[in-house]
């Protein structure tokens, strides 16, 4: 008798496997009349299904196909669209008991990614419900993990017989306060856990009633692969933008050092020339007068106090017609340097009485060619500079020859952004920053939230439209660090807020964005670093917040 009951428990649980499951489940015979079928596929539907001809229900479901699927041998797959909804239903008809069972699978959201990415396969979530018949790995097991039933595919893909082994340590993503939620609730907990190669999602579902839980996989290997490929896909777009503004930005710097030195070697075959002339001359009391004052004048420069470029240009000009009516030679090419020195033809007209223009030439060059030459070592070294500072900014940026995690100086790391993309906020953009002070240093991906802040600057940039101020704040509470990136732009409209993380999603014209910057960032923050992003915005406002902890567990 216990026997007799123990056999009608079991086949009890069984008949409520369809019902348990969250996708379509129907059983039908041969001819396609539907025998049994779960409430999902009612619900999917909208009617009950028993005794109604599959080949009604199922849109475009022919006889040809039908008579295909029943004569296969193997489960025989079609792709039907119910509603707005995109389902595959596996046919596997079971000779033996002359029966076909259906298992549907939802791909609505499978189809959208596969719609941006034509060479992404669909993703196909395979939850079925009678465990051996079920291409995807099942598995029930008991309110403390034990293992009391896997199907085949379950087997293969963990390689081993599962039977009495304990799902929490197989699947350790379930362990702890998770799997209290999963045996003390109804509800659908799913959970990532890669093995071998591969990626599945293990939806878990308790069944109150009979006090067992049970595992429905969903191999993932192929949307994670995708994702992947988006990321780096991403990260070279990002890449290509950074590498044309650092470009840019070189070229300035790097193009003045070029024209600089071409004219410094110039400069110094004139100055050769004049001072060959110098030493084979002997020069009068007034001419060596007029030498030491120009000496004297030349040794006095300060780059503090010059002249404004139109105070400059006006002087020179003035200068120029009065050396030209002192018939100098190619005044024009002396008057900049003798200006720089702060001469004026009054200074000059007392001292150089009696001197010939030929001399007078000579020792107005010695000067004025130094002077340019001093100019222009100063232009060199600028640019120079300049060019160091950007290399630098971008190893820092990159975190090159470093370990992918290490301790990260926020600020460095958003000012070595602000530098890289320098030529984009220097067009009526005005950078404001409001840091904290003594701000520790987190553990981190540091190229990683670089690229984060590349992102956040850039929208903002665009946003900006080439005038505006972005307000970029730090301050830290408790075990986390907070980042702010404001701007002050057209804002972000309120019905479009919430998905501005979403895959894909841009409001920037075609060409220009490829909706991947804000969900890359959202990954990198929330995934990669446990912390939050969120934004908050109106007209003439929009912020965004990074929260991230001190310290990342690796």
């Amino acid at each position: 008798m216990d026997g007799l009951n123990k056999h009608e428990q079991e086949l009890s649980q069984l008949a409520r496997f369809p019902d348990m499951n969250p996708g379509p489940v129907i059983r039908m015979t041969m001819e396609g009349i539907v025998l049994l079928s779960n409430k999902a596929a009612r619900n999917l539907f909208s009617r009950d299904l028993k005794e109604k001809n599959w080949k009604t229900i199922c849109p475009n479901l022919s006889e040809e196909i039908w008579r295909q699927i029943v004569s296969s041998d193997n489960v025989y797959t079609i792709e039907r669209s119910i509603g707005k909804l995109c389902f595959l239903f596996h046919h596997r008809p079971d000779p033996e008991t002359q029966l076909v069972f259906v298992y549907g699978s939802d791909i609505t959201e499978n189809k959208k990614i596969e719609k941006k990415l034509e060479e992404q396969n669909a993703l196909i979530e395979q939850i079925a419900r009678f465990p051996h018949m079920n291409p995807g790995p099942v598995i029930r097991m008991d309110l403390d993990g034990t293992i009391h039933l896997c199907n085949q595919a379950a087997q293969s893909i963990f390689k081993e017989t599962l039977n009495g082994k304990d799902w929490r340590t197989l699947c350790p993503g379930v362990k702890g306060t998770l799997w209290n939620k999963i045996i003390s609730s109804e509800e659908v907990f799913p959970v990532e856990e890669k093995i071998g190669k591969n990626f599945f999602v293990f939806n878990h579902r308790c069944d109150l009633q009979s006090k067992l839980v049970f595992a429905f996989g969903t191999d993932i290997t192929l949307q994670r692969a995708a994702e992947k490929q988006l990321l780096q896909n991403e990260k070279m777009a990002t890449l290509g933008t950074l590498a044309a503004g650092v470009a840019h930005e070189l070229n300035n710097p790097a193009a003045a050092t070029r024209r600089a030195s071409q004219q410094l070697l110039e400069t110094f075959k004139k100055l050769a020339l004049v001072q060959k002339k110098i030493n084979s001359h002997s020069f009068s009391a007034p001419e060596l007068d007029l030498a030491r004052f120009l000496t004297k004048l030349s040794d006095d420069v300060r780059t503090d106090g010059k002249l404004s470029s139109l105070e400059s240009s006006d002087a020179e000009a003035e200068l120029e017609e009065w050396l030209d009516q002192q018939h100098v030679e190619n005044a024009w090419d002396i008057v900049p340097g003798l200006i720089a020195m702060g001469v004026t033809k009054e200074k000059l007209s007392v001292k150089i009485s009696g001197i010939t223009p030929e001399i007078l030439t000579m020792i107005l060059q010695l000067p004025a060619y130094q002077i340019q030459i001093r100019e222009l070592l100063d232009e060199i070294h600028e640019g120079s500079q300049r060019v160091s500072e950007i290399i630098v900014a971008l190893k820092n940026y990159s975190y090159l020859g470093q370990a992918p995690v290490q301790e990260v100086d926020l600020h460095q790391g958003i000012d070595n952004t602000l530098i890289i993309l320098k030529n984009k906020l220097r067009k009526g953009i005005t950078i404001r920053r409001d840091y904290a002070q003594h701000l520790p240093k987190i553990t981190a991906y540091g190229s990683e939230l670089n690229q984060v802040w590349t992102n956040l600057l850039d929208n903002a940039a665009d946003a900006l439209k080439e005038k505006g101020e972005i307000t970029i704040r730090t301050r830290t509470e408790n075990d986390f660090v907070i980042i702010e990136i404001e701007d002050n732009g057209p804002g972000i409209p309120e019905n479009i807020q919430s998905r501005i993380f979403d895959p894909f999603f841009t409001t920037k014209e075609p060409g220009r964005g490829t909706g991947l910057g804000l969900s890359t960032s959202f990954g990198i923050i929330t995934e990669k670093h446990k912390g939050k992003i969120s934004v908050e915005s109106q007209t003439g406002f929009t912020r965004f917040t990074v929260i991230l902890p001190k310290q990342i567990s690796v």
